[in-house]
């Protein structure tokens, strides 16, 4: 009598088993190996998107910090608290002027920290986004976060140039020192930033491509 067909495969295959204990991976070596590729990428991905979620925030807390610490200088250090009209009438054209000045200088620090927290919301949101794979990398995400980093940079060599003096400054060495590092940290947060989106758009074309094949 013949054996059946199954019982036939049954002794191969714990043969195999015997010879193989440890399974498929050591039958097929090169296709262990596509799979530890294969991890290896998913994990650099899911580090370079969580680095991605957490600049992406950052940059939206730096945004908001310039608005609070503007609040804070208008409300505790503001030359311009309890002038009245009255008092505003009866300066001269010099102190007038300058009164001016100092509040159109006021008006123009506060509009630009709002377009500066806008910008920097869309840029963080985007960011984050992105880590989330809801959303691939556009040019304009990239312009936006450069020109943020330039502002930034501006930001800290005028911090640079007013400690060593060149440029006259009111404001103490402990703010100066403070603004000066807040500039350094997001300026770096906004290259790591862009840094990271490049790696994971790289990361999941090598992804796409290892299963397609």
């Amino acid at each position: 009598m013949r054996p059946s067909p199954c019982f036939c495969q049954k002794i191969v295959y714990d043969s195999l088993r015997r010879l193989y204990p440890d399974g498929q991976k050591q039958m097929h070596p090169l296709r262990a190996e596509n799979d530890q590729r294969m991890d290896n990428l998913q994990v650099e991905l899911r580090k370079h998107q969580h680095t991605l979620a957490v600049v992406g925030l950052g940059v939206i807390g730096f945004g908001i910090w310039s608005i609070v610490k503007s609040a804070l200088y208008m409300t505790l250090v503001n030359p311009l608290q309890g002038i009245s009209l009255a008092d505003f009438q009866n300066l001269t054209g010099s102190d007038r002027e300058e009164l001016v000045g100092l509040a159109l200088t006021f008006l123009f620090i506060i509009l630009f920290d709002l377009i500066d927290l806008r910008l920097r919301w869309k840029v963080g949101r985007q960011a984050i986004a992105i880590s989330r794979d809801e959303q691939t990398a556009s040019i304009g995400f990239y312009v936006r976060t450069a020109l943020v980093a330039i502002v930034d940079g501006a930001e800290f060599v005028v911090g640079v140039l007013a400690m060593v003096g060149i440029i006259p400054s009111e404001e103490s060495l402990f703010d100066r020192i403070s603004t000066l590092l807040m500039d350094i940290t997001s300026v770096v947060m906004l290259i790591e930033m862009i840094a990271a989106t490049v790696m994971i758009g790289k990361l999941i074309k090598r992804i796409r491509t290892e299963n397609a094949d």
